[in-house]
C-alpha cells in the first residue's frame, strides 16, 4: 500500500520511513532488532532513505542493514532525544564503523533517533540540551581516520507536521500551510509525516502546500 501511494510522486521528491518505538515525555513502547522485518521493510519498500532508531540496546544490532538496497540512504538515529546525556563521540564513531560493516559508509547518514517533542508536553529534555544533542554534526573522522565529510551526511533539518491534523487540538489549514511555506522558504527539506496523522489529513495537507512547490524530502513513518 505505501508503494503505491508514493508512485508518482514529483520528481525531486524524496520518501524516507522511520519505524518509531514510542517517544512520549521520553518514554518507549516497542523494543528488538529489525531482523525479523528487515528483508520486506528494507528490500520491498520504494522509499529512498530508511530513519532507524539505534540510540540504545533496545534496537538490536546493524545485521539487519546487509538487506538495504544499494543507493538507498539510511539515517542511523544514534542520538537519543530522550534525555541530555551525550554520547561520546569514540562511541558515535565506533558505532558508525560496526554499521559500516554491513552497508557502504556512502549510504549512510547519522541523526537524532527520534524527534526531541513527539507529544506536545515534549521529552524530558531541555532546550540546552537539545542544542547540545546536535554535537553529532561535530563528526569529521572515523576511529580508523576516513574523512566522515565526504561520505556520511547529516540528514537535514525536519519540520514536523504532526499537530498540523489535530492530534493536540484544532488546526487551522491556512496557518498550517503558511508554516510548511515559511519553513521551505529557510531551507527546511524534510517534512515529517504519517498515516496516522489525521487518518490522511496529514499527507492531503502537505499535497496542498507542496503544490507547484520545490520542497526535495518528506518523511513518513
Amino acid at each position: 500500500m505505501i508503494n503505491d501511494c508514493i508512485a508518482e510522486r514529483r520528481p525531486g521528491t524524496a520518501i524516507g520511513i522511520h519505524i518509531c518505538r514510542g517517544n512520549a515525555r521520553s518514554a518507549w513502547i516497542a523494543e528488538g532488532g529489525y531482523e525479523r522485518i528487515a528483508e520486506a521493510t528494507f528490500g520491498r519498500l520504494d522509499a529512498d532513505h530508511f530513519l532507524l532508531e539505534y540510540d540504545d540496546e533496545r534496537s538490536g544490532d546493524f545485521a539487519p542493514l546487509r538487506f538495504v538496497p544499494r543507493g538507498k540512504r539510511v539515517v542511523l538515529g544514534l542520538v537519543t532525544t530522550k534525555h541530555g546525556r551525550l554520547e561520546s563521540r569514540d562511541v558515535l564513531l565506533q558505532r558508525i564503523e560496526w554499521a559500516a560493516r554491513h552497508i557502504p559508509l556512502a549510504d549512510l547518514a547519522i541523526g537524532p533517533q527520534c524527534g526531541f517533542a513527539s507529544v506536545v508536553e515534549g521529552n524530558v529534555i531541555t532546550e540546552a540540551d537539545q542544542w547540545r544533542s546536535c554535537a553529532w554534526s561535530s563528526i569529521r573522522r572515523t576511529k580508523s581516520g576516513t574523512p566522515v565529510s565526504n561520505i556520511l551526511s547529516e540528514f537535514p533539518i525536519g519540520l514536523g507536521c504532526m499537530a498540523m491534523s489535530g492530534l493536540y487540538g484544532p488546526a487551522d489549514d491556512a496557518e498550517s500551510i503558511a508554516t510548511i511555506h515559511m519553513a521551505i522558504d529557510r531551507g527546511v527539506t524534510l517534512l515529517d509525516t504519517g498515516d496516522f496523522y489525521g487518518m490522511g489529513h496529514n499527507e492531503m495537507l502537505l499535497g496542498k502546500a507542496l503544490a507547484g512547490g520545490s520542497a526535495t524530502a518528506s518523511s513518513s513513518r
